[in-house]
């Protein structure tokens, strides 16, 4: 509440603030990420005009992001503070009331609950509007907010500095924890998911980063969730990428070894129980990917070798859109599969007929190396989500290109193989490098190195 409308100040005062216009668009309804990014730039580089926003005009979340931008120059235009803050106030309730009005759920009691919220959020905001009118500008406020959160003393006492990375350039603390150092979070672009020919903004999150790393006078912890949930969208990764080369000189036994995903209970939504992978592929394309993951010696969660592997879809869920996209696809021993599919296996839609839930929470807990009073509870909460997620109808998104590369490349060779020579051409070389190749002097060919921690079916286009 309070940080929405600081952020609606922040833009009022300075164009060039992407962050705070981030946090408003994730207010303003139907404005997905994508969609997001791509305005904010528009923004940046256009200006706050009517026209930079035209181009969609068709969408359905124009009217909304229309009166914004209206809002944001009709509060420019006037000169008293309280007028400002007043036009910046009702757009903020006005949108907070819209989504209670047409919040999607046949819950009443969620409705009222939320109008209730509200109420007690413009009481309280009545504060927040007593304290900038003690200023003579808004950005006069904004200037002293800054200034007393990055305020230092000398006392040593029990004392939490909580800041922003932006706001912490010049400062420096004996302690720095850095939170969601994961992949995906921050930074934002997975290892190979950015684009390495437009990298302005990966760019600008490595010099971010180094910012935030170079606040620590003695010692710096860095904190990555294996999974983690951001804007209503679930994050499984590994620990920052930017932080690669720094891992072998990290000291031994503090930083854990992970498996490329984690053991977890991925209970799939009822309405996507018939729309997996397999339904997606014809019968020689699932026999040939069940081929290909049975090639594997080792389950790529646990490690044990198993005689047969079975085929595990890893899905990514956005929350708010009710999307489920594939994220990647891999081979797991009995034991992990039946921990993955827990709900199917409780409920029969797989014929175990020695199927064992202490069996699978005693599995989980030896994986994922926690108690089994832990395993009990994630399961519980497992059940919680899916039962929530069982209350809409989901999409569906699989990428069939990186399929088919998968059914094409056998898994074993992402796992161990001597150096793989590419054919890569000249303008494509950033790209191969940025997947971890090497140029081979000699030979004067690009290959894939045999300790490159990057899945081989990632360099398809090239062998």
């Amino acid at each position: 509440m309070y940080s929405d409308m600081l952020a609606l100040m922040r833009a009022l005062t300075n164009d060039k603030d992407e962050l705070a216009f981030y946090r408003i668009l994730d207010l303003l309804p139907r404005i997905g990420s994508i969609y997001a990014n791509n305005i904010v730039s528009a923004l940046m580089n256009e200006g706050i005009f009517l026209q930079t926003i035209d181009k969609y005009r068709n969408r359905d979340f124009y009217k909304y992001l229309e009166k914004l931008i209206e809002t944001v120059l009709s509060a420019r235009n006037e000169t008293e503070i309280g007028n400002q803050f007043e036009i910046l106030y009702s757009f903020y309730i006005d949108i907070r009331q819209y989504k209670i009005d047409h919040l999607n759920t046949k819950d009443a009691d969620k409705k009222l609950a939320e109008a209730d919220k509200l109420k007690s959020d413009v009481e309280t905001l009545s504060v927040l509007r007593d304290m900038v009118l003690s200023y003579g500008k808004i950005i006069d406020f904004l200037d002293d907010i800054v200034l007393d959160a990055n305020k230092q003393t000398d006392d040593d006492g029990e004392m939490l500095t909580i800041s922003t990375i932006h706001s912490a350039k010049g400062m420096e603390w004996k302690h720095v924890f850095m939170i969601q150092c994961t992949d995906g979070a921050f930074p934002k672009y997975a290892k190979y998911d950015h684009d390495p020919h437009n990298d302005k903004d990966y760019l600008e999150e490595l010099r971010c980063f180094y910012v935030a790393i170079t606040r620590a006078k003695e010692f710096l912890h860095i904190i990555a969730p294996i999974t983690l949930s951001i804007y209503g969208k679930t994050i499984t990764g590994n620990v920052a990428h930017f932080l690669d080369h720094s891992m072998d000189a990290m000291q031994p036994g503090r930083l854990p070894i992970l498996p490329e995903e984690s053991l977890s209970f991925a209970f799939v939504p009822r309405s996507l129980r018939e729309k997996g992978l397999q339904f997606a592929l014809n019968y020689t394309e699932w026999d040939s990917l069940q081929n290909n993951i049975d090639s594997q010696e080792k389950c790529s969660i646990c490690g044990q070798k198993a005689l047969a592997m079975y085929v595990q879809e890893f899905w990514d869920y956005d929350d708010k859109n009710h999307i489920q996209w594939l994220r990647k696809v891999g081979g797991v021993c009995e034991d992990c599969f039946r921990v993955f599919n827990a709900d199917y296996c409780e409920h029969g839609s797989y014929s175990y007929s020695d199927y064992d839930l202490e069996e699978v929470l005693n599995h989980y807990a030896s994986v994922n190396e926690c108690s089994c009073e832990k395993a009990e509870s994630d399961y519980s909460q497992a059940l919680k989500i899916w039962e929530e997620r069982n209350k809409y109808q989901w999409k569906q998104q699989i990428d069939m290109e990186m399929v088919k590369k998968m059914i094409n490349t056998p898994v074993a060779e992402t796992f161990t193989h001597e150096n793989i020579y590419l054919h890569v051409p000249y303008e494509q070389k950033d790209a191969a490098k940025q997947l971890g190749a090497r140029w081979d002097r000699e030979r004067r060919r690009w290959y894939i190195p045999a300790n490159c921690q990057t899945p081989v079916h990632k360099f398809a286009a090239w062998t």
